[in-house]
Order: C-alpha cells, then sequence, then structure tokens
C-alpha cells in the first residue's frame, strides 16, 4: 500500500481503479471487499467502560480493512489543513494544546457529542471526498466512503475514522 511522501493530488482520485492501485489491489480485489464481503467479516465488535460509567462500542476492522483504511487515513492527513481551533486528532495538537487557549477565560464549557463517530454517516464521508479541498470522483469517493465507513457510520476503532471526522 502506497504511503510515500510524494502523496498524490487526491482530484487525481476518479474512479475505484485509481483507489485500488493507491491500495496495491486489483480493481475486482476492492469491488469484493467492498460490496461482497459482509460488515461482520470486516469489523469485530466490543464495548469497554467509559469513565464516567456506561460504555462504548468499538468497532474495529479486520487486519486486512485496517491496512487499507490506514492508508487512506495517511493519504487524507498529507492534504488535511485543519483550523487553528481544531485540536482532536490532529498531530501536535491535544487536550493541553485546546486547554493553553482558553487559560485566561472565565467560562469554559466542556461537551461531549454523543456517538459521534456512528453520526457521521456515508453520505457525509463521500460528499466530503467530493469537496474542496480532496474533490475526488464520485465513483473513487463511493469507494472510500464504503471502505472506511460501516452500515452504523464511522466506525469508532477504525483507523481512518479520526481524519474523516
Amino acid at each position: 500500500m502506497s504511503e510515500g511522501l510524494d502523496s498524490p493530488d487526491l482530484s487525481d482520485f476518479q474512479r475505484l481503479s485509481d483507489v485500488a492501485e493507491y491500495l496495491g489491489l486489483a480493481p475486482r480485489k476492492l469491488r469484493y471487499l467492498l460490496w461482497k464481503v459482509p460488515h461482520t467479516k470486516k469489523y469485530y465488535e466490543f464495548s469497554v467502560a467509559k469513565r464516567g460509567g456506561g460504555s462504548r462500542t468499538i468497532s474495529a476492522p479486520n487486519r486486512f480493512v485496517r491496512k487499507c483504511q490506514r492508508s487512506i487515513a495517511n493519504l487524507l492527513v498529507s492534504q488535511y489543513r485543519p483550523q487553528r481551533c481544531v485540536h482532536g486528532f490532529v498531530q501536535d495538537r491535544s487536550i493541553k494544546t485546546n486547554a493553553a487557549m482558553h487559560i485566561r477565560s472565565t467560562d469554559i464549557l466542556c461537551i461531549d457529542i454523543k456517538d459521534f463517530f456512528p453520526s457521521i454517516h456515508f453520505g457525509r464521508v463521500r460528499g466530503m471526498l467530493r469537496a474542496r479541498p480532496y474533490l475526488m470522483g464520485e465513483r473513487a469517493a463511493t469507494a472510500i466512503a464504503h471502505l472506511c465507513c460501516s452500515p452504523q457510520g464511522l466506525p469508532q476503532g477504525a483507523p481512518s475514522s479520526p481524519v474523516l471526522s
């Protein structure tokens, strides 16, 4: 799977075969993975306890799907330029860098979005990939959205979910 320093321009991704080539797969193998392999074979689910009580469901991709998603995530990260106010899932930014921006603030509101990753569905992911800055073709964006989304939305536990969120 390609993860070189010179990342391709995502607007060059127009067809499923462009995505397959980037992943080092035959197009028929990618088609099979996307549309024939059932979700239950691509992910395994388990629960982890939350700090504040309750549990969080993790949908961990199998080794092959995870490798594909990591390659896609690296490609997207290479072209993603987050705004200054974004600290979550951004390299060299953290809860500490976010807190530093608010040191002298008198009021701070801290929220947690319930079911954040699953709330981002296939259509939103595909639409984002079709828009700026990525400008992918419809078929390539559809293939990547299918590869990175489960029927419930972005899976909590997939390496591509943070950059796609």
